[in-house]
């Protein structure tokens, strides 16, 4: 079955140009007719340039191969995360595909995340997480899971470098269960839940 690749821009939007230091949130999804096109267009293979920011891509479904001017060049499939720090400036470019697998859909979620001032000129740097090399903790009351993608949860801290207080969760809830979460008050937090039944 023949899917169409759609890269639906959940943030900036017409509620917030911003949530904390996430100023960019795509996801890219495979499906056979969107019903919602306002806000989507079909998602392309080209290389662009970064500067001042981090970007994460996290991988639901799916392969992403990232390339970019520092020599670096890898994919990643379901579970894997692309992280890179554009620092003073890089060229980078993702390739998208369905993974080798009879799984046709693709799922992703890409994060544009401002630096602050003092590491907007430093050295570009990446760095690649395959499944297993996320933190993932089991939840109270079997209330379901949480993979730490950005900074830390109960005392666990990511593999990948945080700049800030940002925080970044993959929270899978069981059916009526309930996940709470103690923040500092000047964190902005924000929730993007995955309605599209063709995404998984």
């Amino acid at each position: 079955m023949k899917r169409n690749v759609q890269v639906h821009r959940v943030l900036p939007n017409k509620v917030a140009k911003a949530i904390g230091p996430f100023v960019l949130l795509e996801h890219i999804f495979s499906s056979k007719q969107s019903s919602d096109e306002s806000h989507k267009a079909v998602a392309g293979k080209h290389a662009q340039p970064c500067r001042g920011i981090t970007t994460v891509t996290y991988i639901l479904s799916g392969e992403v191969e990232h390339i970019d001017s520092m020599g670096n060049q890898v994919k990643l499939s379901a579970g894997g995360l692309h992280w890179m720090k554009a620092g003073k400036g890089v060229v980078h470019d993702e390739v998208i595909s369905a993974d080798r697998t009879n799984n046709p859909n693709v799922s992703i979620l890409r994060f544009w995340i401002n630096l602050p001032s003092k590491y907007k000129s430093g050295e570009p740097e990446y760095v690649s997480l395959l499944a297993n090399d996320i933190p993932k903790q089991v939840l109270t009351n079997d209330a379901g899971w949480i993979k730490i993608l950005s900074g830390e949860y109960d005392k666990v801290v990511t593999n990948s470098p945080c700049y800030s207080k940002q925080f970044l969760y993959h929270i899978n809830l069981e059916t009526e269960k309930q996940f709470s979460l103690i923040t500092d008050i000047a964190i902005e937090c924000a929730a993007f839940l995955l309605t599209n039944p063709s995404v998984i």
